[in-house]
């Protein structure tokens, strides 16, 4: 996988990329990769994982992709990277902004899990 410079992404880029926009406390994110299985998980196992010094194995990678809410394909195809990382920027900037996109039969506001299928639907088309 490739970020824009040509130099591939590695693991450790994409979930530091992950953890900047999904702006969750370590612990959390360590408690919801225990929730899906991985119960030695802990903030020092993530921080390695972030800065590269620990190589995940498949379970941890699908424990990690479920915890922070990305589709299991995040850490191995580009294209879903790319979406997903478009969409946590494209929702951050609109947090940042204090700007909510609601629909006309909708009383809550879209999540970046509704932007993403948005985005997505636009891509494909």
């Amino acid at each position: 996988m490739t970020g824009g410079s040509g130099v591939p992404r590695a693991f450790a880029e994409r979930l530091s990329f992950l953890l900047l926009y999904r702006e969750r406390p370590a612990e959390d994110v360590v408690d919801r990769v225990r929730d899906h299985g991985l119960a030695e998980a802990t903030p020092e196992w993530l921080a390695g994982l972030a800065t590269g010094t620990v190589l995940p194995s498949p379970a941890e990678q699908r424990a990690l992709a479920l915890a922070l809410e990305v589709p299991l394909e995040y850490f191995s195809d580009s294209r879903t990277t790319a979406l997903v990382d478009a969409v946590l920027v494209l929702a951050a900037a609109l947090r940042a902004r204090n700007v909510q996109i609601i629909g006309p039969c909708r009383h809550v506001t879209a999540s970046a899990q509704d932007y993403l299928a948005l985005y997505a639907a636009l891509l494909l088309k």
